[in-house]
């Protein structure tokens, strides 16, 4: 089965107007890869019309994105061409093929999800199956040291689909059904002993619902004490259904004064190391753990920048401390960027750093 994407964007505006990606991953996780991508302009109805006489003869399935506005448009184009109406408001189907048209951006997903995949799958099948790993802070390079060796075994057979936002990445391996399970079996070994270090589960599901179930499952509640993440930690906790069973509280201590107030952060660690420095997450932390009913202790501290903080200390420096019991784990991170990047990442990487210790508890 071959499917072509054929993109019309309007030829006086930009290129990257018409968001096309989105569409794009979407068929590819309901288990429709697309084969090619044709980018044409939309005020040249003969380069399209030639388009779709070239590409039906070597697709089963030809995909239309284009933005909201000119929808109609396309379809009295596309409909007009084969002399045919079409069956559903996105959908043309001949004894050959299947012609779909769909928004640009986010206002087509619910499309693609809710009625186009579906038409796919009634034609020819969930003929695919899939398995997902997630995992943080994994370098691009063993990433693709370890895509290689899938390659390798598999001898291409096997496809993939990667996500990175933040540092959170989201790995997709996909296959067809008649893939031996034993192959299946030895790719996700491949998979867990190159990049066991970062990998934070084996099933689709985000960074902070994984944190919140290990909490709940050894009964602990978590404390958290930001600086230069702002409550974005936080955030992303409470927006787990079900946080409120494990979410102890959560300080926003910006500033030396609220460090040294709330905290206990001493003035000497302030003056001699910094705002930024393994000492003052480590105090940060240990503050958490003195009020009664903290388990886990949540510590960041850093510069976000678009400038540093005039020790001399570089943008993208950050401290995580995670206390235990009595023990208090620091980690330090150079994160490159901007400032939203920064901070992002470093939320990421708090979160991902908490279930660890946990884990390994």
């Amino acid at each position: 089965m071959k499917n072509t994407c054929i993109v019309l964007r309007n030829i006086n505006s930009p290129l990257v107007s018409v968001d096309f990606s989105a569409i794009v991953d979407c068929f590819m996780e309901g288990g429709f890869p697309i084969d090619k991508v044709l980018v044409l302009p939309f005020n040249n109805v003969s380069a399209l019309c030639e388009s779709i006489a070239a590409e039906r003869d070597s697709s089963d399935n030809i995909i239309f994105i284009v933005d909201d506005v000119l929808l109609q448009s396309l379809k009295s184009v596309v409909s007009k061409y084969l002399e045919r109406d079409f069956t559903t408001e996105y959908t043309l189907l001949t004894d050959k093929n299947i012609f779909l048209v769909c928004p640009a951006g986010k206002n087509g997903l619910p499309i693609v999800k809710g009625q186009l995949l579906p038409v796919l799958i009634k034609r020819f099948g969930q003929n695919t199956s899939k398995f997902v790993v997630r995992l943080v802070g994994a370098p691009m390079k063993k990433i693709q040291k370890i895509f290689k060796d899938i390659s390798d075994l598999s001898r291409n057979s096997l496809g993939y689909h990667l996500n990175e936002n933040y540092g959170d990445i989201r790995m997709e391996i996909l296959y067809d059904n008649s893939t031996p399970a034993i192959l299946v079996d030895s790719v996700k070994r491949i998979i867990v002993e190159g990049l066991s270090d970062y990998i934070y589960s084996m099933q689709d599901e985000s960074l902070e619902a994984k944190l919140i179930d290990a909490l709940k499952r050894n009964q602990w509640k978590i404390s958290l004490a930001e600086s230069f993440t702002g409550g974005g930690v936080g955030y992303r906790i409470v927006s787990v259904p079900g946080a409120s069973e494990v979410y102890l509280e959560g300080l926003n201590t910006y500033s030396d004064d609220a460090k040294k107030r709330r905290l206990g952060v001493t003035k000497e660690t302030l003056t001699e190391y910094g705002a930024v420095s393994d000492q003052t997450a480590y105090e940060m932390a240990t503050g958490l753990l003195m009020v009664e009913g903290c388990d886990v202790a949540v510590s960041t501290t850093g510069i976000a920048g678009p400038d540093s903080d005039g020790s001399g200390k570089p943008v993208g420096l950050c401290y995580i401390g995670v206390g235990l019991g009595e023990q208090i784990y620091i980690y330090k991170f150079t994160i490159s960027g901007d400032r939203e990047k920064v901070t992002k990442t470093a939320i990421n990487y708090a979160l991902f750093q908490a279930l660890k210790v946990i884990d390994q508890s």
